[in-house]
């Protein structure tokens, strides 16, 4: 058979069609390789580096505590004992870094086991939030032991939401006494909570109290008022707290991470009881 021309042309063409069908899939599969490798080695470093920078945050948090937690004197409308510590985005070795402490004073809240037990106090909680409660089961040793819900108010603390999450409202915790007790800061507690327990426990002044933390001042524990302490009703104000929740929030490039620390003053100094994981993305099992 001859061969012309325009068939040598076509027969050319089929060959580098095949050679491109052939090697294209090779090339893309070795360039797919590389880049998957590339990732996963930026997470790596990525969660490295997010690791690292919780560690380094427990020294700033410390210091805290130490220097400033007992002046803290929030607003009568604050609706969460809520303070913000630090919200800062910083470029390290080529790696945009946010970092974000964001503490809620576990004295301004209700303790779960005073909710359970059906006090008025547990009426200044919102509806969704008693009903969860009161299905828990047992009393929970902290938050990670109370589900989640999906769809439903979030348990952790969350900085910036306006709607406040379980955690913001109650606090859950180890139970030191048989009988519970409601622990209260009169400069952290939002107001409706600290009306019912000053209420409760007979004190008076709250309309002073309130002028002052309009205007940023610390309060003393208010004195005894005219009504006395209602009997079964275990209140007990202060005017600083021996116990703080601080969330530590760090986006390290493509990678975020979430801790939930749970902190207690015990002998004049403050220790670290509690380090709960909340997010983690990736997964550390998604990054092998």
């Amino acid at each position: 058979m001859i061969v012309t021309a325009p068939s040598r042309r076509a027969a050319a063409l089929l060959f580098v069609l095949a050679f491109v069908v052939a090697v294209v899939p090779l090339v893309t599969l070795a360039a797919t390789r590389v880049s998957i490798a590339a990732q996963r080695h930026n997470s790596h470093h990525d969660a490295a580096l997010a690791n690292d920078l919780m560690d380094a945050s427990m020294l700033p948090i410390l210091d805290w505590l130490r220097r400033e937690s007992a002046q803290v004197v929030l607003p009568p409308e604050a609706a969460q004992p809520r303070v913000a510590l630090l919200d800062d985005t910083i470029l390290i070795d080529q790696t945009l870094v946010r970092v974000r402490l964001t503490a809620w004073d576990l004295r301004g809240m209700l303790p779960i086991d005073v909710a359970r037990t059906g006090s008025p106090m547990s009426l200044t909680l919102p509806e969704d939030a008693r009903q969860r409660i009161d299905a828990l089961p047992d009393h929970p040793s902290g938050l990670d032991a109370i589900p989640r819900v999906s769809r439903e108010r979030l348990v952790f603390p969350t900085p910036g939401s306006s709607d406040p999450a379980l955690g913001a409202l109650v606090h859950a915790g180890r139970r030191t006494r048989s009988q519970p007790v409601a622990r209260l800061n009169v400069n952290t507690t939002p107001i409706p909570l600290l009306t019912q327990a000053m209420r409760l426990a007979g004190r008076g002044g709250l309309d002073q109290l309130i002028q002052k933390r309009t205007s940023g001042e610390r309060s003393g524990v208010p004195q005894l008022g005219d009504s006395e302490p209602q009997r079964g009703q275990r209140v007990e104000l202060t005017s600083t707290s021996s116990a703080w929740g601080i969330r530590v929030d760090i986006t390290s490039g493509a990678t975020r991470r979430s801790w939930w620390t749970q902190w207690t003053r015990i002998s004049g100094d403050w220790m670290l009881q509690r380090h709960t994981p909340i997010l983690w993305e990736p997964h550390p099992r998604d990054m092998q």
